[in-house]
């Protein structure tokens, strides 16, 4: 997360779309990530829509939690100059 998070404040935006491009990359990861897991598991238990929905959706909200709680010790920068 911090390669991640060090790649986009390098960028040249403001702070809060920043943030938005860090939870939009770690929502999509996370629920791709939920979705491989449910289809590994969906053979053997588990094998309704209702749970390919609990796999995919749970860990989107802990992502925007995780980023959440990552910005409040390590802000972005601004893209705007000092001066």
């Amino acid at each position: 997360m911090k390669r991640l998070w060090n790649y986009i404040d390098k960028k040249d935006w403001n702070a809060e779309a920043k943030f938005h491009v860090v939870t939009l990359i770690l929502s999509i990861t996370s629920a791709l990530v939920g979705f491989a897991l449910w289809q590994i598991i969906k053979p053997w238990a588990l094998s309704t829509i209702d749970w390919m929905i609990c796999f995919t959706c749970y860990p989107v909200f802990f992502s925007w939690v995780a980023a959440f709680y990552y910005y409040c010790s390590h802000d972005f920068h601004d893209g705007k100059s000092a001066d």
